[in-house]
């Protein structure tokens, strides 16, 4: 078996006999140096916890993720920590891109980027102008002349991360609906630091390089990001969800509207083994 051929098969649990995915599994922990990002792994057992002596090398160099120990993740030994610039992105108003490491699984996203609108309603819809009901003038008088329509509200626009968003379920949910709708664009525009703002995944004191925030538009509204060279954008409902069950949401924690700027994000959990992401 050779690096190529293991993590292939690694990627894709579901299409693998329970040895030949074990073997992968167990080569590449082998081959850790050659990782360049992180693999999930799947163990057999569903939701319940797999204690099979088999898999002793897997659990034992992977972290887990999920309550039961059955999700696991495998961290390369060596990444680069320092941001090289890659691919150039706008991202306009309701876009919605997910990044992860080239080449990388569908589980290993490490976040997700959408510019949203604090005036939406529910469904992302603008949300209605109140307006006064409706009268029919009597039949014997001429209708009255009617009031100049109230401006509507200035649309104001934000920028919302969601870190790990096909990550296991837990706590994520909840911190979710706790967390902030979105960083306000005019705000981070007027904070913006020389340079941009850099985005990166941090996990025991390691840095993993995600994007640099160049530029944004809060009228139009639109932000420009700068792939680290070592990133890549896909397209998530082209592959299968993995995971033995349907996986929540973690949207980063932060400032509320008023604040202009997102601070390192904390997401610690006994059962969801959610991972900072830092701005810079």
């Amino acid at each position: 078996m050779d690096f190529a051929s293991a993590l292939s098969i690694a990627k894709d649990s579901r299409g693998s006999n329970e040895t030949a995915y074990r073997e992968a599994l167990e080569y590449l922990i082998d081959h850790r140096d050659e990782l360049k990002s992180r693999v999930f792994v799947l163990l057999p057992g569903g939701m319940t916890s797999n204690t099979d002596p088999t898999w002793n090398k897997v659990r034992e160099n992977t972290d887990s993720r999920c309550g039961c120990g059955n999700e696991r993740t495998l961290m390369p030994l060596n990444t680069r920590e320092k941001y090289e610039p890659g691919e150039t992105l706008k991202v306009g108003y309701k876009d919605q891109i997910h990044i992860r490491p080239k080449g990388s699984d569908k589980e290993s996203c490490v976040v997700r980027v959408e510019v949203v609108c604090f005036q939406d309603g529910p469904e992302g819809s603008p949300a209605p102008s109140p307006e006064a009901p409706a009268t029919e003038a009597p039949a014997a008088e001429a209708p009255a002349a009617e009031a100049p329509a109230a401006a509507p509200e200035p649309r104001t626009y934000g920028l919302h991360l969601v870190q790990d968003p096909f990550g296991p379920v837990g706590i994520n949910a909840f911190l979710d609906l706790l967390a902030p709708k979105a960083y306000k664009l005019d705000g981070i525009a007027k904070n913006m630091p020389d340079g941009g703002m850099h985005l990166t995944f941090v996990k025991d004191g390691r840095k993993l390089p995600i994007l640099n925030i160049t530029e944004i538009d809060p009228i139009k509204p639109e932000i420009t990001i700068v792939l680290d060279a070592d990133m890549e954008v896909f397209d998530p409902s082209t592959e299968p969800d993995r995971h033995h069950v349907q996986m929540a949401l973690v949207t980063i924690g932060g400032p509320d509207s008023e604040q202009s700027s997102p601070p390192q994000a904390e997401a610690q959990a006994a059962d969801s083994a959610a991972t900072p992401i830092q701005t810079e």
